[in-house]
């Protein structure tokens, strides 16, 4: 890449650390998790995951809000405010990666829109996925606000009420069999065929 600042692992071999909050809720842990199987599958490079009680050992993905964010002073520079119910912030800060966002599931979506942008994972249906391999991942700065434009999301297709393969494409739908790990779902009244219910 141009303009690349990072490498997050090179021939099987990485200095990087993936960070959770000691007290993280399961779907941020569940992102952490996600980002570590991934970034295996595409490098080979095994990036552990750990709490924010151990000690900073070299650069960071900080998944979801957790102690570093004060340690480093960067509450200031994210303005989760703007984030809604399930937007995301995925930025560098001096040598280290935020990937946060709104509760449940907004750092979960983070994660996975930073796999596909700039690892190049894909997965295009509950058994069909594409998942690069790379010797050596390099990363640019980054600095990437989303918000969904859509409040509820869904593929009418049996197949996208699969829970792995709905979340990794950041659907919330209430036909998705999602776990609460997942981040669970947004649910409308009654869903359809509900005229008769709403209008007297």
């Amino acid at each position: 890449m141009k303009n690349s600042k990072f490498v997050l692992a090179e021939n099987g071999l990485t200095s990087w650390h993936i960070v959770v909050s000691w007290d993280a809720p399961e779907p941020q842990k569940y992102a952490a998790d996600e980002l570590h199987h991934f970034i295996y599958k595409v490098s080979g490079s095994v990036v552990p995951v750990i709490t924010d009680k151990v000690e900073k050992k070299g650069p960071e993905i900080l998944v979801g809000p957790s102690n570093r964010f004060q340690e480093y002073g960067i509450n200031s520079d994210l303005d989760l405010n703007k984030l809604g119910e399930e937007g995301f912030i995925i930025k560098t800060v001096d040598e280290n990666i935020v990937i946060t966002g709104a509760k449940p599931r907004g750092t979960i979506y983070g994660v996975y829109t930073f796999l596909e942008t700039y690892l190049g994972c894909r997965w295009f249906s509950s058994k069909v996925s594409k998942i690069p391999q790379r010797s050596k991942i390099e990363l640019p700065e980054i600095d990437d606000m989303q918000v969904p434009a859509f409040r509820y999301r869904e593929a009418y297709w049996r197949d996208a009420y699969n829970g792995y393969f709905a979340v990794r494409n950041k659907m919330n739908s209430n036909k998705g069999e999602f776990t609460d790990r997942q981040g669970g779902k947004f649910k409308f009244y009654n869903f359809h065929h509900s005229f008769n219910d709403l209008v007297p």
